[in-house]
C-alpha cells in the first residue's frame, strides 16, 4: 500500500524526493491516526483516479465541498487531510494552505499550477484563503511611515508612540478613535482630509490615481474633522482592493467544515459584499517598522 500511495502523491505532486517524503510522511500521519486500513487507502485512490470522490468541483463557485462527497467513508479522511499542509506542494520551505492536499489528491481534475494553489482541467485557477484572506497595497511598511511621519510633521501632530517607536498607524481602531480623531479636533477638515489623501496615495507610489477618485474616499469617511472608523475600513478595504490584487486570480475561502465562499475577481461585485456587509474587516497588516507590504485581512461575515 504505501509504495502505491508515494507512486500516487508522487504523480500528483510532481516534486522532487524531498517534497515527496515530506507529503507522503504526513500522509501517512494521517492515516496512522485514523487507523485507516490499506483497503481503504488502496480503494480511495482508485476512487480518486476515477474521479469518484467528488460529485462535481462545482462547490469551487461556492457552496459547500463536504456536502459534494460522493462516499460518506471518505468524509474524516478527506477533511482530516484538508487541515493537513506539509511542506514541498508550494514554496520548498513553507508548509502548505489548508485545503490545497486534500483537494490535489482527490481529483484527476485538479492540478498544482506554477502560480496559484490549484487548477481545474479547464485551465481556472483558484487561490485558496482560510476565514481570513488579506488583500495587499504596493508600499512597504516602513516606506510608508517615514512619508507620513513627514506629513504629521507640518501639521503638528503626534504620532503613536509603541515600546519606544513612532508610527502614523491609520488601520487600528484604537489609534483612529483615540489617538488621531483626539488631536484632530484641533485641525481644520481641509487638513485632515490632507493627511488622509497623502496616506491613499502613498498605498500604491507606482500607479497613476485619479485624485477625485482619492478626495471622494476621503470625503465619505469623514464626519467633520473626525474620522469614521467602520467607513474609513470600508474604503479602505475596497481601494486596496481596487488597485491592489491580481484580478486575474480567483480567491476562495474554503474552511473545514465544508464551508466555501468566492471572493470575486472584479471590484464591482467585490464592493456589493463589502457595502453589504457580507464581506468586512478583520484586522490590519501595517507593519509600519517592517519592509513588507502592508495590507488588511478581510473575513466573511
Amino acid at each position: 500500500m504505501k509504495t502505491i500511495l508515494k507512486k500516487y502523491i508522487q504523480e500528483n505532486i510532481n516534486k522532487r524526493e524531498k517534497a515527496l517524503n515530506s507529503v507522503w510522511m504526513n500522509v501517512l500521519g494521517v492515516i496512522s491516526a485514523l487507523e485507516l486500513t490499506d483497503e481503504f487507502v488502496l480503494e480511495f485512490i482508485t476512487d480518486a483516479k476515477e474521479d469518484k470522490i467528488f460529485k462535481s468541483l462545482n462547490f469551487l463557485n461556492g457552496g459547500n465541498w463536504v456536502d459534494e462527497i460522493k462516499n460518506s467513508k471518505y468524509k474524516t479522511f478527506l477533511q482530516t487531510l484538508f487541515e493537513t499542509c506539509p511542506k514541498g506542494i508550494g514554496t520548498p520551505n513553507a508548509t502548505c494552505g489548508e485545503g490545497e492536499l486534500m483537494l490535489i489528491l482527490s481529483s484527476p481534475k485538479i492540478k498544482r499550477p506554477t502560480k496559484n494553489d490549484i487548477q481545474i482541467e479547464n485551465g481556472v485557477s483558484f487561490n485558496l484563503k482560510n476565514d481570513t484572506p488579506r488583500v495587499f497595497a504596493e508600499i512597504e511598511g516602513k516606506k510608508l511611515n517615514k512619508a507620513m511621519m513627514e506629513e504629521i510633521k507640518k501639521i503638528g501632530l503626534n504620532p503613536v508612540e509603541k515600546n519606544g517607536k513612532k508610527s502614523v498607524q491609520l488601520v487600528n481602531s484604537n489609534a483612529v478613535i483615540n489617538h488621531w480623531n483626539t488631536q484632530f479636533l484641533n485641525l481644520k477638515k481641509e487638513q485632515v482630509s490632507n493627511l488622509l489623501f497623502t496616506f491613499l496615495i502613498n498605498l500604491f507610489p507606482n500607479q497613476k490615481i485619479n485624485e477625485s477618485e482619492i478626495n471622494n474616499i476621503v470625503f465619505n469617511c469623514l464626519d467633520g474633522t473626525q474620522l469614521v472608523w467602520e467607513k474609513w475600513m470600508e474604503e479602505l478595504i475596497m481601494f486596496i482592493f481596487k488597485y491592489g490584487n491580481d484580478k486575474s486570480e480567483n480567491l476562495i475561502s474554503m474552511k473545514v467544515n465544508g464551508d466555501v465562499k468566492v471572493i470575486p475577481p472584479n471590484s464591482e461585485d467585490f464592493n456589493k459584499m463589502i457595502r453589504n456587509k457580507v464581506i468586512k474587516f478583520d484586522s490590519g497588516y501595517f507593519r509600519m517598522f517592517q519592509a513588507t507590504k502592508v495590507g488588511i485581512y478581510i473575513k466573511f461575515n
